[in-house]
């Protein structure tokens, strides 16, 4: 179940942009622990060269990304109409009131500050991704 690519996926497919190895390895395996499949870039270049011939069922995305921010590949997925409808988590260390005043700018689906609290960060991404469980449901009856 591929958005807009016509596969079949049996679990939803992620895009975790994340700088940190550390942190971007933590959110992977709690996206593994809930079914999902885990694509890992380590800035937002990478993050839009992926996006450019993939359409994942969710993005998490960091908003500070070397090279290309992660408020720029935010940008770049909503003016693509493939991936305008992709649901997008940001989670970031990034707090001041100018940061969360662009966040509520750009209204992701999901806004999580850091340090990440997992279980909250679960609850979160199965909440983005029940579209796709419940079409996966429907197509499996």
């Amino acid at each position: 179940m591929s958005r807009g690519q016509g596969a079949m996926r049996e679990k939803p497919l992620v895009l975790v942009a994340e700088d940190d190895p550390a942190i971007r390895k933590m959110i992977g395996l709690q996206l593994l622990h809930i079914g999902a499949d885990v694509i890992e870039v380590g800035d937002g270049v990478a993050a839009i060269a992926y996006l450019q011939t993939n359409i994942p069922d969710m993005v998490c995305l960091d908003l500070s990304l070397p090279i290309t921010s992660g408020f720029e590949v935010f940008r770049q997925l909503r003016r693509d109409p493939r991936t305008t409808s992709v649901p997008v988590l940001v989670v970031t260390g990034r707090t001041g009131l100018q940061d969360e005043a662009t966040v509520e700018e750009l209204k992701p689906e999901g806004y999580l500050p850091k340090p990440l609290k997992f279980r909250v960060f679960c609850d979160v991404a199965r909440k983005l991704l029940e579209p796709f469980f419940a079409e996966l449901k429907r197509a499996q009856q």
